[in-house]
C-alpha cells in the first residue's frame, strides 16, 4: 500500500471541568498516548480559561473558555513530533464544561 501524506485519527480523551484542582496541573490520560503523533487539536469547551503543559510543571499554552487549540509539530522520519507516551496536562479553575484532547498521527 503506497503512503499518503494524511492525519489519520488516532485517539481521543476528555476531561471533566469539574475534575480541575485550582494550581494543580493534572494528566488527561494515565497513560499518555498510544502512539506518536504530528497534530493534536484541545477544545476548551468550559465556562473558564486553561493553562496547557507538556511537561505538567511549566505553563506553554493557553485556552480561552469555548475555544480551541491546535498544536502542529513536524514529522521527523516515520515519528510524530509528540512521542508514544506522551502526556498533556491541563490546570485551571473548577469548572462547568469538557476539555477534550483529539490526537492525530
Amino acid at each position: 500500500m503506497p503512503k499518503t501524506n494524511a492525519l489519520l485519527p488516532i485517539e481521543m480523551y476528555h476531561f471533566s471541568g469539574w475534575d480541575l484542582i485550582p494550581g494543580i496541573y493534572q494528566s488527561v490520560s494515565d497513560l499518555g498516548f498510544d502512539y506518536s503523533c504530528n497534530y493534536i487539536n484541545i477544545k476548551n469547551r468550559c465556562k473558564n480559561d486553561i493553562y496547557i503543559s507538556f511537561d505538567g510543571v511549566n505553563d506553554h499554552e493557553f485556552v480561552r473558555a469555548n475555544d480551541r487549540l491546535d498544536v502542529y509539530t513536524l514529522p521527523r522520519f516515520t515519528h510524530g513530533g509528540f512521542r508514544r507516551y506522551s502526556k498533556i496536562y491541563v490546570r485551571g479553575p473548577m469548572s462547568v464544561g469538557v476539555i477534550y484532547v483529539s490526537a492525530y498521527g
